[in-house]
């Protein structure tokens, strides 16, 4: 089964217990420190991080709606929060649109927040309409739609998720390629 990705030549680490104990600001500066070490290691191509890595057991539920509608009428769908480079280094294209920056990545203000969909998930939303540019929301939260990335199996093999957002940060999962 093609799950719509790739993991060769990528290692996986997970660092969510790792940095029990510190506050966030400290786990902050201690993971950044990490992901310059791996990314200055000879032979690595690039770093990324996820909330959830690719067929793992973690779910991350939310509750998406188009504006207009009411919050009875949200639909439950995946979240994944990921860097940058996520897309790149697990080979997952993105076929509209762009993928996030690093601006992004750390930006923590109010307002907009940057959203990947997938392809399906576009596809239910908009039916064939052009969704770069189009406004979702997460709750009360507003997503601006900046990319469409390949459908792929990243809940479980065989099939797709009806609804899948990707909004920019730094997660607990290293992919290191």
């Amino acid at each position: 089964i093609d799950p719509g990705f790739e993991y060769r030549d990528v290692t996986y680490v997970s660092l969510e217990s790792v940095f029990d104990g510190y506050s966030p600001a400290q786990a902050a500066e201690m993971r950044a420190r990490l992901v310059s070490r791996l990314d200055a290691i000879p032979g690595v191509e690039a770093v990324a991080s996820a909330l959830q890595e690719p067929l793992g057991d973690d779910e991350a539920p939310i509750a998406i709606r188009l504006p207009g509608e009411t919050e009875a009428q949200s639909r439950t769908g995946e979240l994944n929060i990921v860097s940058e480079n996520y897309f790149s280094v697990l080979q997952l294209p993105i076929v509209r649109g762009r993928a996030f920056t690093q601006d992004e990545v750390r930006a923590q203000g109010p307002g907009p927040r940057p959203a990947i969909l997938t392809e399906t998930t576009a596809r239910h939303l908009w039916q064939d309409t052009d969704p770069i540019g189009r406004m979702l929301l997460a709750g009360a939260d507003p997503l601006v739609v900046v990319g469409i990335s390949a459908d792929a199996q990243v809940t479980s093999l065989g099939a797709l998720d009806p609804y899948f957002v990707y909004v920019p940060g730094e997660g607990s999962a290293l992919f290191v390629k």
